[in-house]
């Protein structure tokens, strides 16, 4: 009966279907459902309900490597493996080399209350890219050759590999510095506003990578990890992603994390950890000598809730810097806009739109004189239709770092205002905020 089997799985193996996907040929048993996740995975799947057994293939798309093949294997396991099935320990399997690529491969199984689950990853990487092929099934003796024929099957094409050291980060440059009370010192850069206290280096990056096609954080991390943090370092060990769907947090307020033990471009061992909190933070990268320095000066973050998210959070307030008369002259001006459509509760008919729209324009001349133009227009669907309004104040302005005047603004008053840049990619923006009456967020026109 055994010998039957193998023969009949040898049969099904040699009447395969070719697949090319992303960077990987390989082929699959005619007549498997195949699904695709846009931007994510491609698997190949046989469901047996008769018998009471499964199996499924993910060929998973390439990403950037972590550096190494150790590291970017810990996280592929890490993510694919453990998020799914538990803490499983890897048993190696045999893995070969293929066209420039080296390889490394492992065995578990999951003891799950519905059964056993066997799985198998193997992970490719050339220092600069990677790419991962998973299989599980609940029945290994029967599927065997078939899981073998695939892992056996796969032929990837060449993918230019890391340069032999990262490019080194970009020199300080000519721009502001703050010095906060508490001892950080923050320094515009070209790709960051990089702070500073002791030993700790906290990089908060301009670039906001788009994450939109994942569901789910720790996917979303693992993505921007590989943008911003892995082309410049060596190696990377002990990779860690922190799992869960909206960790401390609904889908606006979750909590993204990753760190590592890592080498710098100079060879240098340091620990890093990558943050963001919420959909609408800034990703802050904070460097320091080792895990213990990083969790004894920042936080411990835990994989379920109960971390201590203040200090990291509290990190993205450096992006602060003090502006001078000097700094704002020339033309600057935001706009801003809500919306609200209306429906009839018994018939579902469109009842019409609410709506309320606003522009802002600033000109600061370098005689000390200001215009400042209001536009706005609503429509409360109240039967007045839209409504359109306006106001224009012409006076001098007077900037003392953090402290901004405007004269002649609302019946003539003399208005005061906290002001403070913040610096992103290729320029600053300007908030104006004077109390909770009103405030600006201006970009300069070029």
């Amino acid at each position: 009966m055994r010998l039957l089997v193998s023969l009949a799985l040898a049969v099904g193996v040699l009447s395969a279907e070719t697949q090319t996907v992303d960077l990987a040929r390989y082929s699959v048993p005619d007549g498997w459902t195949r699904t695709e996740v846009p931007r994510t995975s491609v698997s190949h799947s046989q469901v047996d309900q008769k018998n009471g057994r499964y199996c499924q293939f993910y060929v998973w798309l390439s990403m950037g490597s972590t550096g190494n093949l150790d590291s970017d294997f810990a996280t592929e396991w890490d993510t694919l493996v453990v998020k799914n099935l538990g803490a499983l320990k890897p048993l190696p399997r045999e893995a070969n080399r293929l066209n420039g690529w080296q390889a490394k491969a492992a065995t578990a199984i999951a003891d799950k209350p519905a059964g056993k689950t066997s799985v198998y990853l193997q992970t490719f990487s050339n220092g600069n890219k990677r790419m991962t092929f998973t299989a599980t099934t609940n029945q290994p003796a029967y599927y065997q050759p078939i899981i073998d024929a695939f892992f056996a099957s796969i032929a990837l094409t060449e993918a230019p590999s890391a340069p032999s050291a990262p490019t080194p980060p970009p020199a300080t440059l000519s721009g502001k510095t703050t010095n906060f009370d508490d001892g950080w010192v923050a320094t515009e850069q070209s790709d960051w506003v990089r702070a500073t206290k002791d030993s700790l280096v906290v990089l908060i990056h301009y670039r906001l990578p788009d994450i939109r096609a994942f569901n789910n954080l720790d996917e979303a991390t693992n993505f921007v990890w590989n943008q911003l943090v892995a082309p410049r370092y060596r190696s990377f060990s002990n990779v860690w992603i922190r799992r869960s769907f909206w960790s401390d947090g609904d889908a606006f307020h979750g909590k993204y994390f990753a760190q590592a033990d890592a080498r710098d471009r100079d060879g240098k061992p340091v620990h890093v950890a990558l943050f963001k909190d919420g959909t609408y933070g800034k990703w802050i990268e904070v460097i320091s000598s080792d895990r213990a320095t990083f969790q004894n000066r920042i936080t411990t973050v835990q994989q379920l809730d109960g971390t201590n998210w203040a200090p990291l959070v509290k990190l993205g307030v450096y992006n602060k810097f003090a502006v001078t008369a000097a700094d704002i002259i020339g033309s600057w001006e935001s706009a801003s806009g809500a919306a609200v459509q209306y429906y009839e509760v018994y018939t579902g008919n469109n009842a019409g739109m609410a709506y309320s729209s606003s522009t802002n324009s600033f000109v600061f001349r370098p005689d000390g004189t200001y215009t400042n133009v209001y536009k706005g227009a609503q429509n409360l669907q109240d039967g007045r239709g839209t409504q359109f309004h306006g106001e224009t104040s012409n006076g001098k302005f007077n900037v003392t770092n953090w402290e901004m005047t405007l004269t002649n603004r609302f019946k003539g008053a003399t208005h005061a205002f906290a002001v403070q840049f913040e610096a992103v990619k290729g320029g600053r923006i300007l908030h104006v905020y004077r109390g909770n009456i009103e405030e600006f967020h201006l970009f300069k026109r070029q």
